[in-house]
């Protein structure tokens, strides 16, 4: 046998992870287990991985000043197209609802600590306090203060 010829090479069946920082203001909402829909520069937006939340450190990471949490993800199922070194685009599912009253943003202005709409009622335009739940990228739910139909003012 020559000299530094390898005897044993060891390959790992370990599930490629995803270590990802979370805002102080978002990691509140992560959990052990949550899904997360995954995308990779490489392959384009339109080849979707699923995956789950393994790990949340419990200290802070400082980055140009912000406090973030690290979190590490794996991928569900494995596919020969996940390289090492990817990058990566997670959307992290802390709750879910369906069949919900939501709005853009933009559409829900905040005065005096209260969030409201603008609604047209009999031709007018009337400010409607709201209380809102879940929060999107771009949508927010309504839980209360408007019904299905009602006509809002959505200017930009």
């Amino acid at each position: 046998m020559a000299a530094n010829a390898a005897v044993i090479s060891v390959l790992s069946n370990a599930k490629f992870e995803i270590e990802a920082n979370v805002s102080e203001n978002e990691i509140a909402e992560v959990s052990l287990a949550d899904p997360v829909a995954i995308t990779l520069d490489a392959l384009g937006p339109s080849e979707k991985f699923s995956g789950r939340i393994i790990k949340i450190d419990p200290a802070e990471t400082i980055v140009s000043g912000v406090v973030y949490y690290k979190v590490t993800s794996v991928f569900d199922v494995e596919d020969v197209k996940i390289k090492s070194g990817m990058t990566a685009n997670l959307d992290i599912q802390t709750d879910k609802k369906e069949n919900v009253l939501y709005l853009p943003y933009y559409v829900v202005k905040g005065k005096n600590g209260d969030k409201y709409v603008q609604v047209l009622v009999e031709g007018k335009v009337k400010e409607k306090i709201i209380k809102t739940g879940l929060e999107g990228e771009t949508t927010i739910e309504i839980i209360e203060g408007l019904n299905e139909g009602d006509e809002v003012i959505a200017s930009k």
